[in-house]
């Protein structure tokens, strides 16, 4: 009598256990179809994924698919429908097979596939913050269709982070290529343990930038002057439509001026001459002005441009390479610069 009795004390306790979280879980499934109906579908989601924590059901699943997808979650929504959908046989999802069949079609209308390749392999993908595997991927991932950030990440190597553009319903590649993030120690140097010399380290220094200012000094000056040809010559050309402008009107009195207009019997190739006139004036003023300006670009551009290194410098600067050693008595290894 009493093993029965405990063995029934056993299945009561198990009873409760199982039908613990089942409850839980359907709790939080009614807490966020509440919220759904709200239009707080942030905090349905949190409720669906409580559910499915609690007892992964294939209606929790699709229910949080169904929450991501109302959130614009594309690609994650897509997942847990097809997820859930794979218990075919589960009684909630026979009965709510055509919503989800229609959630799923729009889904995919939103989702794009995005074949990430490239080196190390072993180097871990991101998408969209989402670890999605590591290099070589054994399959294109799916993404939500647009601007997607990526990310590729190994120890000892730069990371890479860029935007990709993806389209839906269709397959976009992204090649990446890390580097690493410290260059190599050069080849023939020993283990710093072993007491011998090590870690030799060439650190030629930059070439100094070619300066700009002198040749760009130059350029302006030049056209500075040839500006400046230019406008007197457009004075030359001014002051001769002038002089005979002056003779018809003042001497030979074939035209007469009055105003802007003339008569006579030179009218028409009086016009002609004042109206050529007033262009070259018009030329002669603006090419003289642009030349001025020419001309102080060239002042300024001299004036700021570096100062030149000494001869002495300069002299070693092109020389042969030369070596500086140091070694510190305390320290076992020699640091090497190269000068260009």
């Amino acid at each position: 009598m009493r093993n029965a009795a405990a063995f029934l004390f056993v299945l009561l306790l198990s009873a409760a256990a199982i039908a613990g979280p089942k409850d839980d879980a359907d709790q939080a499934i009614a807490r966020g179809i509440a919220f759904r109906r709200q239009g707080d579908d942030a905090a349905a989601l949190k409720e669906f994924q409580r559910a499915q924590e609690v007892s992964p059901t294939p209606r929790a699943t699709a229910q949080v698919g169904l929450a991501l997808q109302a959130l614009g979650r594309w690609a994650e929504a897509e997942q847990q429908i097809e997820e859930s959908l794979r218990a075919a046989q589960d009684p909630w999802i026979i009965k709510n097979r055509p919503t989800l069949d229609a959630a799923l079609g729009t889904i995919r209308g939103h989702v794009g596939t995005l074949e990430v390749v490239g080196f190390p392999s072993g180097a871990e993908v991101l998408v969209e913050q989402r670890r999605v595997g590591v290099l070589p991927l054994p399959k294109p991932v799916r993404a939500t269709a647009g601007t997607v950030a990526i990310e590729v990440r190994s120890p000892g190597y730069l990371p890479i982070i860029r935007n990709v553009s993806v389209t839906a319903e269709t397959l976009s590649r992204e090649t990446v290529k890390l580097t690493l993030s410290s260059a190599p120690a050069l080849p023939g140097s020993s283990d710093p343990s072993v007491g011998g010399p090590s870690n030799i380290v060439a650190t030629p220094e930059k070439p100094a930038a070619t300066p700009w200012h002198v040749p760009a000094a130059w350029a302006a000056g030049a056209g500075a002057a040839v500006l400046l040809a230019g406008g007197v010559a457009a004075l030359i050309v001014r002051g001769n439509k002038s002089d005979q402008l002056a003779h018809k009107t003042d001497i030979d009195h074939t035209c007469v001026r009055s105003g802007t207009t003339f008569s006579g019997a030179d009218a028409a190739t009086c016009a002609d001459l004042a109206t050529s006139k007033d262009t070259w004036t018009g030329v002669a003023v603006g090419t003289l002005i642009v030349a001025g300006v020419a001309g102080a670009a060239a002042i300024v551009l001299v004036a700021t441009r570096p100062s030149a290194p000494d001869s002495a410098q300069s002299a070693r600067a092109t020389a042969l390479p030369q070596l500086a050693a140091a070694i510190e008595p305390h320290l076992t290894f020699v640091t090497a610069n190269w000068r260009f």
